[in-house]
């Protein structure tokens, strides 16, 4: 994402993507008062909407007034022409206008006093240029008037330019090169207009429509460009347009706290990240294909070596090794039991035949089962579900290339009899995967094959509406947190992350998270990236391999638990009655910010716990310990 110029829209949007939180563009100011008038663009930024957008025309003595027609018939006053009439005899009329049932009266504002409203409450002004006197698509000679206003009021750095007329565009990216400029257009021109946005550096703002695609959204991104949609006035249709990965949201009365939902209660952070030179314990063969974590250890099996790296999952060091004495391809993959009992096995590039092993700390093995199932095929990975050696058991379940899959249950420490039944129904996918979901359900991956989520009795199958994980995606992974449902999809053999929220149900996925950035680009000919969670009730962490590539770990985390970190003497902290409480901060500064970015409190903290009570509740908060930033709600 390209670099923003001015600082303020920066940090919003960081909040924004790491937060899941909107950035809210007031249009015409906001639905509460006489559009465009000073009452709307105050009540606007009451609201705590980050930006406020008002349109400009300019006057017959060349005064710059916001105002979206040509005249003020809407207002009450249909002979008064905007550029026939001086500023003054404009601002002799009251105007008048009936919005929600409500009738406001105001007079007309001018650029000057729009510009000192944003000042003064700290928000960014969008300023939407309409065909005007020497501003226009033959005309721009009055345009170097108006960034001088903007410029007189301090506001240049933060101020979007808006229009859909691209000459103007281009004079303002010709004359103020670092000027942040926005090309408006329906959605039907989205795609017509990328290579003109990336030409002239120009976000673009687009109004909704069904033309309007996650995938030209993210072709913007991939160019370094913002992309605003207007105009969103419900949740649902935010949400529709937050899961295609807008950046802004242009609104006439939407409601802040409305759009905070569960999920919005979560954050997504990288932990560490280590390079295929930086873990030594990493090949740069593709022998390393599968990954388990238990207790915060990850054990990585070498079916060169048959040996086991196990990796301290706080810092992604080297532990210690597990030499075994099995063969290759029975450290194709590597699962644990609730019960904690470490599982190797595949069907050892054999047909029909799964075998599976048990392993101890000290590399013994002992055969739990090997298992005949006719018409199956061969599965280089499996799952578990439950506790080997009890007696209240599991099961294992595999998927095939051949597209067949199979429920082994287990207990007593034995295999049982195996259930065959469909998996994805393509003949050869070569790394196809079974990941478990729950006790009854299990997904089935495979390369270019789509995702599918099946029940374990086989009797039904269901698959992902778009959003959807990428066709070249092999493995991925299930967790729940917060009341919500996720499933993680490697989107590339290269360690690409994604996380889909699919609490409710495939047919309505949110991609919560967009992609991590790839770990490498070496060659990887397993067609897989192995991937796993350990889950505890705050937070789940989610270790990602990239074989010939490098390894990372991320966490997923409840805000309430703040900067939770693997490691716990740095800072974090939780709400309690109403109340801010900060934990191993001591020395930090803590600054607190409302929605709009004007800081409440800033202070050194003293003692630990340290809890910040002045706070009016039923508000969102941006709270910063140190260098690190983010958001809550009282």
């Amino acid at each position: 994402m390209k670099k923003i110029t001015f600082a303020f829209l920066m940090i919003l949007l960081c909040c924004s993507q790491n937060f899941n939180a909107a950035v809210l563009i007031g249009h015409r100011g906001s639905y509460w008062g006489v559009e465009n008038t000073e009452e709307a663009f105050r009540k606007g930024a009451q609201f705590g909407y980050n930006g406020l957008e008002t349109d400009i025309k300019v006057t017959s003595d060349t005064k710059f007034v916001c105002c979206h027609d040509d005249d003020l018939s809407r207002f009450g006053h249909s002979s008064a022409n905007v550029a026939s009439s001086t500023l003054a005899q404009l601002k002799a009329l009251q105007l008048s206008q009936t919005r929600g049932g409500q009738t406001y009266t105001a007079t007309i504002c001018t650029l000057e006093e729009y510009l000192d409203i944003c000042k003064e409450y700290d928000v960014f002004p969008v300023i939407e240029l309409k065909w005007a006197t020497g501003i226009n698509s033959n005309d721009c000679s009055n345009l170097p008037a108006l960034v001088e206003v903007v410029r007189s009021k301090g506001m240049f750095e933060k101020a979007i330019f808006l229009t859909s007329m691209k000459p103007c565009l281009e004079f303002i990216r010709t004359n103020y090169p670092t000027a942040t400029i926005q090309l408006l257009c329906y959605a039907n021109s989205m795609e017509s207009n990328l290579q003109w946005c990336i030409n002239n550096r120009a976000d673009i703002d687009v109004c909704v429509g069904p033309e309007f695609t996650a995938n030209l959204v993210k072709r913007y991104h991939d160019n370094g460009l913002l992309v605003n949609v207007w105009t969103i006035n419900t949740v649902a249709l935010y949400q529709e347009y937050r899961t295609k990965g807008c950046d802004m949201f242009t609104t006439d009365y939407l409601d802040l706290l409305g759009i905070l939902e569960p999920d919005d209660e979560v954050r997504f952070v990288s932990l560490w990240t280590k390079t295929l030179e930086q873990a030594p314990y990493l090949t740069n063969t593709t022998s390393q294909r599968s990954m388990a974590v238990y207790n915060g250890e990850l054990y990585i099996p070498d079916m060169t070596t048959a040996k086991i790296a196990v990796v301290d999952g706080k810092t992604g060091d080297l532990k210690r090794t597990i030499q075994t004495n099995l063969d290759a391809t029975s450290l194709s993959c590597i699962r644990f039991t609730h019960d904690g009992v470490m599982l190797l096995g595949s069907t050892n590039n054999a047909q029909d035949v799964l075998t599976i092993y048990r392993c101890d700390e000290n590399g013994v093995t002992n055969l739990v089962g090997s298992k005949t199932i006719t018409g199956f095929g061969q599965a280089d990975y499996f799952d578990v579900y439950g506790n080997l050696d009890g007696s209240d058991g599991g099961f294992i379940v595999a998927a095939s290339n051949q597209g067949k899959a199979v429920k082994i249950p287990f207990g007593n420490g034995m295999l049982n009899e195996p259930f065959l039944f469909d998996g994805h129904k393509s003949s050869n996918a070569a790394g196809t995967h079974a990941i478990v979901q729950s006790d009854t359900t299990f997904f089935v991956t495979g390369f270019r094959v789509a995702r599918k989520l099946l029940s374990l009795d086989g009797k039904w199958s269901k698959s992902f509406s778009s959003p959807s994980p990428s066709a070249l995606a092999v493995d991925g992974v299930c967790f729940a947190l917060n009341g919500h449902e996720y499933y993680g999809s490697m989107e590339t053999r290269f360690g690409v992350l994604k996380l889909f929220d699919i609490t409710h149900g495939l047919d309505s996925p949110v991609v919560f998270d967009n992609a991590t950035e790839a770990l490498g680009s070496a060659a990887n000919t397993a067609i897989t990236s192995p991937v796993c969670v350990e889950s505890t009730p705050d937070y789940v962490t989610i270790y990602v391999l990239a074989t010939n590539n490098g390894i990372a770990a991320y966490r997923l985390q409840k805000k309430s638990v703040g900067l939770t970190s693997v490691d716990n003497t740095l800072p974090s902290f939780y709400i309690k009655n109403g109340a801010v409480v900060l934990l191993n901060a001591v020395g930090e500064m803590v600054s607190v910010y409302d929605i709009m970015g004007r800081m409440l409190i800033s202070e050194s903290v003293s003692t630990s716990p340290f809890a910040i009570n002045r706070l009016p509740k039923n508000q969102s908060y941006i709270i910063k310990v140190g260098d690190t930033a983010f958001k809550t709600v009282l």
